[in-house]
This record gives structure tokens, sequence and C-alpha cells, in this order.
């Protein structure tokens, strides 16, 4: 009788996922057509408005705190009334331990959507805003030890919020923002599920305004 000889598993091929690089790219081209032309609300008898945002979070990830970065473009519709766009990417990766040696997986995850901002109180330098993000996102789970991908999942995402700015210079504001990341739709990842990338988030961001 022949020895049994075991077969070494294949990475499994995930669906095609968002590309965080694009994201961010897409929103850095918005961001410059925000601060580089008006807007055509200027020909409806009220300054245009458009500001370009990049921030920090510190949220929570599979319960553990990770590290995100943003960009945000927004253009205003009325004096209360803004609508973008946003993208929000993993810094780094966060660990998932595995239940044997050589199984430690890797998370990596981005997302973005469309931003709609309201204006709740805005006194000239301080500025304070509700805001939500619908849209979509992906994640992707790797071997650690040989950085192969063995999974990948694409989700929904809706993150309401609320923030505040100060005037810091000119145009440039500083501020903070509170927010929750719900997430739907997570059903391919291995050891995962919805709720281990849904979470809070607090976020300070830098953000350039023209009128």
């Amino acid at each position: 009788m022949s020895p049994t000889i075991p077969r070494l598993a294949t990475p499994r091929r995930g669906r095609r996922g968002l590309r965080p690089a694009f994201v961010l790219a897409g929103l850095a081209g918005t961001a410059w057509v925000a601060l580089a032309g008006p807007l055509s609300a200027q020909s409806a008898g009220r300054p245009a408005a458009a500001s370009a945002e990049a921030s920090l979070a510190l949220t929570t990830l599979d319960g553990g705190a990770s590290w995100m970065g943003s960009a945000t473009a927004l253009f205003g519709l009325t004096p209360r009334i803004s609508l973008g766009g946003s993208g929000t990417v993993l810094l780094g990766t966060r660990s998932m331990p595995g239940s044997a040696r050589g199984t430690d997986q890797e998370l990596r995850t981005a997302f973005g959507g469309l931003v709609v901002q309201l204006d709740a109180a805005n006194s000239g330098d301080r500025h304070v805003w509700l805001r939500v993000l619908a849209g979509a996102g992906n994640a992707k789970v790797d071997l650690a030890l040989v950085g192969t991908q063995i999974a990948s999942d694409n989700f929904g995402v809706l993150v309401p919020e609320i923030g505040a700015s100060v005037r810091l210079s000119g145009p440039l504001r500083v501020g903070a923002a509170l927010g929750y990341r719900a997430v739907l739709g997570v059903d391919d990842l291995p050891g995962l599920a919805p709720s281990d990338l849904r979470g809070p988030s607090v976020r300070v961001l830098l953000s350039a305004h023209r009128f």
C-alpha cells in the first residue's frame, strides 16, 4: 500500500478588490479640481465653496486598535450642504495569529464612497458638521510568512460622523471627528465576520478651503 502524499493547499482567488492607490489617486485629482477652479454655483450668485481634507484616524479592527489614513474632497451645493467623495486605507496590516506555526495571517482593507455633509454650526473661525459616507470597500487576507493572498471580499460601508474644526491660518483648518464604521456583506474572509470590520473611529484632520 503506497503512502498518501499530502496536498498543499492552493491560495483562494478572491474577488477583484478596490485598489487603495487608485482610490487615493482619484481623490487627489478631485481635490486639485476643488482647489484650482470655481464651482458652477458661482454663476448662481453665491461664492463657490470647496475643500480638500487629509486625516489620520484611530479605530478598531478585528478587535484591536489600528490606524487609518483618509482623503476627502467636498463641493458646496448650498451654504449648508456639501457633496463629495472620500477614500480610506488601513495603514500597514492587521496581524491575525494562526492556529499553527506558519499560519499567521495579515488583514489589509480600504474603502471609499460618496460623502454628504451638513453644516450644523458655522461662526467663521469655528465649524461643526454632520457627515455621512456611503460606499464600498475591500478586505484581503494574506499569509504573513510568504505574503500570499488567500482570500478577498468586497463589502458595503456606511460611516456617520460628527466633527468640528477651527481656522488655523488663511484657508487652513484643523479639527477632529468622531464616527462609526458600519460594514455589510463580508462572506468570504476566513475567520472574519462583518462585526470584525466595524468599529468607532476618532480622526484628526487638516483641511484647506476655497470660497
